[in-house]
């Protein structure tokens, strides 16, 4: 039977790309999609694969000030009847809620007007919304077994994250000469998050300089537009091979070349992190209810990467972490390995095959 699927979601990466790569698979097989949520500049990339959308007013809640409360709450209200009209206009046969605020008020509308519903919470603690949903929806998936003991039994399954496509045959030294790297000598990526994240870039570029003289190695660096031309120029000075973008799309070529990974840990990462191989130092961000650190556990436990605080980040403690993942002699295979069943390639086929379920 073929559907009509009204997918809820964010714009932010972390939460479009899952709902994206969903997408694409239950549209391979005949059905009908539609998206609904907050997407601003990621409503391009829905639009450029011909997916159609439906935007709504909803905002982050801040409570910073009375007017930004005020806001939020205004931008809620209204978003409740934007998504009452959308739910009778497309009238789905099931609803699925990918996270971000944008997505809330898309699947409690649907709820409430009796759509078969279901979310997939991507992090292992689960944020406000997300948790408030729970209760209501008819299913819940997950992307790691450890956020099954935060969510309530019977209705949550584990289906993995959906990933964009993994790079599995690729040549290093072309991918290294592209980004303009030497062979032979190890590369340390640096991730900051989608916006970049100025207090790993500044400590990056201090250790970088100190460990220069202790180890060879190159550094790929997404440090976000606003600290490319700073991030450059100091790598320069210090004499590091470097490549550094503010943002790129081409994530996967350096995920494939790199060795180690400095990084912050958002559900998407962590899943494309492990798919790779990559032992990594994790520096959480410390906002957010503190899901990232959460997650950043599931590699850590493995004893194949690191968590440091970001209370907790010195020169240091980062350079010392660094010299011994870039001197221990271990492999991608044994990192894969101890990193088995958190990657799993299937994740848009199992999600898919649960919101087909949804109408059973």
């Amino acid at each position: 039977m073929l559907l009509k699927i009204l997918i809820a979601t964010g714009g932010t990466g972390g939460h479009i790309i899952p709902a994206l790569v969903t997408a694409r698979e239950l549209k391979r097989r005949g059905h009908d999609i539609v998206f609904a949520g907050v997407f601003r500049q990621g409503g391009s990339r829905l639009s450029a694969e011909g997916f159609e959308f439906y935007e709504i007013s909803a905002k982050g809640f801040s409570a910073k000030s009375v007017s930004a409360l005020g806001s939020f709450f205004t931008a809620s209200l209204k978003s409740f009847f934007e998504c009452g009209k959308i739910l009778r206009k497309v009238r789905p046969d099931v609803v699925a809620g990918f996270g971000g605020y944008g997505s809330f008020w898309v699947v409690f509308a649907a709820v409430l007007q009796g759509f078969p519903t279901m979310i997939q919470e991507q992090n292992v603690l689960p944020g406000k919304a997300n948790k408030l949903l729970s209760f209501f929806v008819k299913k819940i998936a997950v992307g790691f077994d450890a956020a099954k003991r935060s969510l309530p039994e019977g209705k949550t399954i584990v289906t993995g994250c959906p990933l964009r496509p993994i790079l599995t045959h690729f040549e290093r030294s072309a991918i290294l000469a592209q980004f303009s790297l030497p062979e032979g000598s190890p590369v340390i990526l640096v991730l900051g998050g989608s916006q970049g994240s100025r207090r790993i870039n500044e400590e990056m570029l201090r250790v970088a300089v100190v460990l220069k003289n202790k180890a060879t190695f190159s550094v790929m660096h997404i440090c976000g537009e606003e600290d490319v031309e700073k991030c450059k120029t100091a790598y320069q000075q210090a004499g590091i091979h470097h490549c550094v973008f503010g943002f790129t799309d081409e994530i996967d070529k350096a995920y494939a070349i790199a060795d180690v990974a400095v990084s912050r840990c958002g559900a998407m990462t962590l899943t494309e992190l492990a798919a790779y191989g990559l032992r990594t130092i994790f520096i959480p961000y410390p906002y957010a209810g503190g899901h990232q650190r959460e997650n950043a556990r599931v590699l850590a436990q493995t004893g194949m990467s690191i968590i440091i605080d970001e209370k907790d980040l010195t020169i240091d403690k980062l350079s010392a972490a660094l010299l011994s993942m870039l001197t221990q002699n271990k492999s991608k295979e044994e990192t894969l390995h101890a990193y088995r069943g958190i990657y799993r390639p299937d994740a848009a086929g199992v999600l898919a095959d649960e919101i087909e379920r949804l109408k059973s």
